[in-house]
């Protein structure tokens, strides 16, 4: 009975007590008990204080949903270009968004290569390389990437070709929504041209 006691005592002695605001939701928005997700940061908070999911500081322009209606990215760059960044939110009714550049014609062997970030809290993305007709990259994790801070983190490097018309796609995968109640997310992306030579 005495060692039943001392387990029940050890047991109890090790649960942690996270403080609110200091636990990143985790997956379909998971928290501590007596938690909940905030939206806004996806922090876990007290249901009294979490806030419902907000797009904040989005620079996507709709429509793009589509390899037509591309939002122009990278703009002027040369062959070599400095990171262009866009800051975009999906929804159930809004699941895919397209980030369009052209390659430059003087280019020889140019990739080019994207970072998206979300939060694990809301439904997973998914980030591509298009060509119009076919994939040219896809997304895997960053070797980056920190498992632990709420965050996921996906990046692909692709081969392109001189004058060649590209968009890169930020889409929901349609998995872990929560029944539909977390079916949206917002991200960070970022894209950039890399060559090794130019004619």
């Amino acid at each position: 009975m005495r060692a039943l006691f001392l387990v029940a005592v050890l047991a109890t002695a090790c649960t942690p007590d996270l403080v609110p605001g200091s636990y990143f939701c985790g997956p379909e928005q998971l928290c501590p008990e007596g938690q909940k997700c905030n939206g806004a940061d996806n922090l876990c908070v007290l249901p009294s204080a979490a806030e419902p999911f907000a797009c904040s500081e989005s620079t996507e322009l709709e429509p793009n949903n589509a390899f037509a209606m591309a939002q122009p990215v990278l703009v002027g760059a040369a062959c070599a270009s400095l990171p262009a960044e866009a800051r975009g939110c999906t929804s159930a009714t809004d699941g895919q968004d397209f980030f369009g550049f052209s390659v430059p014609a003087q280019c020889t062997t140019v990739s080019a290569s994207a970072r998206l970030t979300f939060p694990v809290a809301f439904a997973p993305l998914a980030v591509t390389l298009v060509d119009g007709t076919n994939t040219v990259a896809v997304g895997v994790p960053c070797e980056s990437d920190e498992p632990d801070d709420g965050e996921t983190k996906l990046c692909f490097d692709g081969t392109v070709r001189a004058s060649g018309n590209y968009a890169v796609v930020v889409s929901a995968t349609g998995q872990d929504t929560c029944d539909g109640a977390c079916a949206y997310n917002r991200y960070q992306l970022t894209v950039q041209l890399k060559a090794s030579a130019a004619r």
